[in-house]
């Protein structure tokens, strides 16, 4: 057996081939080899393939068909190709192992031109199975990082001294069914109320949508899975427009009352214990000719404190067991003593001022709505103001602001707009019944 020696011409590597494993002697005699009209390019890797296949491609080596491979690579080259053209940019392949020993490739994602497939030359696209687990094992690191906090959508209103006001103790149940009460009563676990904002809620066909929204939103809010949410039945109106949240536990019910309004885009609502405490706002003064609130507070200590007010609250304290009076006394004193006078800005029309001062006091130390309610109409009865200013006029529910339902304010003065970050709803109305400009 004859074997060439390894030659290098033009960068080339020629390899040792046995002859008569390429071409029996006869084959050569009888076939000399001539140089083609039109030869291709140099032979070049695999994975530089060019996007476009040679018009003609020329036979290469093969292990199917040896007789038809030429014995050595100067027989490629095209004829006007000198044997001393400066080296090409090409790497140098070892093309026995590249064209006689390397294994077929395995399918990729290419494109073909006519019926040849043309591999595609990025590597990183060498193999469908590839790219698919990889793409799992990225999704699988992203659902695995950190996650969006949900109580980031939610504004952070923060207003200790800023509530929603309503005009008696137990408002929030006003017109709803008493057995479904009655049902709400007998709901597992903890519970809390649900009042929405705005007036997405005053109509009876919009509450299983509303009802809804808050069952997302209270999810995503505490992250509980086991809860449920009842929309009210109405027995008259006005639509009640409160909702129930059941089945909480203890972390879940106080994570919602701290924030006692949660506002994001999709819906805004405070958060209330069932067992309602009596209201702070008592009623509002108007017609007073004055702004200035602390005189106003003045006038109003000094009625809080005369004689006849003094007989009244004894009166309702004999009204309670002998062991009960020294708290009750305790009680009222505090309440009197938390008196808290706030001026409202009224325009009216033409733009003269209408100055209203709402009155306030803390009436979560009255225990008993049938004595808080004795105590509003009492001191909202009695005459506040002098010569000097006139005397006022009292109203116990003055206004219903649209957006936060609170009686001590019209939409137009609502405060919680204000709030940095509030993305709720906005002090704009077209209720004709509910104005009131700053």
């Amino acid at each position: 057996m004859i074997i060439l020696p390894p030659t290098i011409s033009n960068n080339l590597i020629s390899v040792p081939v046995p002859v008569e494993a390429v071409l029996p002697p006869t084959a050569l005699e009888s076939h000399p080899l001539q140089p083609s009209p039109s030869p291709p390019p140099l032979p070049i890797p695999m994975d530089d393939l060019s996007p476009s296949p040679p018009a003609t491609p020329t036979p290469r080596m093969s292990s199917a068909h040896p007789s038809e491979a030429p014995t050595d690579l100067s027989s490629l080259l095209a004829p006007d190709v000198p044997m001393n053209a400066p080296p090409t940019s090409l790497p140098v392949r070892d093309l026995a192992s590249d064209v006689f020993t390397q294994p077929p490739r395995p399918l990729t994602i290419s494109r073909s031109e006519g019926n040849i497939a043309i591999p595609a030359t990025n590597a990183y696209m060498s193999s469908i199975r590839a790219r698919v687990e990889e793409s799992a094992a990225r999704r699988r690191l992203e659902s695995n990082g950190p996650s969006r906090n949900p109580l980031e959508k939610y504004t952070k209103v923060i207003l200790p001294t800023t509530r929603v006001h309503d005009p008696f103790p137990t408002a929030l149940y006003d017109n709803i069914d008493f057995q479904l009460l009655s049902d709400w009563e007998s709901c597992e676990g903890e519970k809390v109320l649900i009042h929405p904002f705005d007036n997405i809620a005053v109509d009876i066909q919009d509450h299983a949508t509303v009802r809804n929204t808050i069952l997302s939103a209270v999810e995503d809010i505490t992250q509980a899975d086991h809860i449920s949410v009842s929309a009210p039945v109405p027995i008259g109106k006005p639509i009640p427009t409160t909702f129930l949240v059941y089945g909480l536990t203890p972390t879940q019910q106080k994570t919602l009352l701290d924030r006692y309004v949660w506002s994001s885009a999709s819906i805004t609502f405070r958060v209330m214990p069932t067992d309602l405490l009596c209201p702070d706002f008592l009623f509002s003064i108007k017609q007073l000719g004055t702004n200035v609130t602390n005189y106003v507070q003045e006038i109003v200590r000094a009625v809080w404190n005369d004689e006849d007010t003094f007989t009244f609250l004894s009166g309702i304290t004999d009204t309670v067991p002998l062991t009960e009076r020294r708290q009750m006394t305790t009680a009222l004193q505090s309440f009197i003593d938390s008196l808290r006078v706030e001026h409202l800005d009224i325009k009216v029309s033409g733009g003269a001022a209408s100055p209203h001062f709402n009155i306030f006091a803390k009436g979560s130390t009255i225990r008993n709505d049938s004595t808080w309610s004795e105590i509003r109409a009492f001191l909202a009865n009695r005459s506040y103001g002098n010569n000097l200013i006139g005397y006022g006029i009292t109203k116990t529910s003055p206004y219903k602001c649209t957006l936060c339902h609170g009686v001590d304010h019209p939409r137009g003065l609502c405060p919680f707009p204000s709030t940095q970050g509030w993305n709720g709803p906005v002090q704009q109305s077209n209720n004709r019944g509910d104005r009131g400009r700053a």
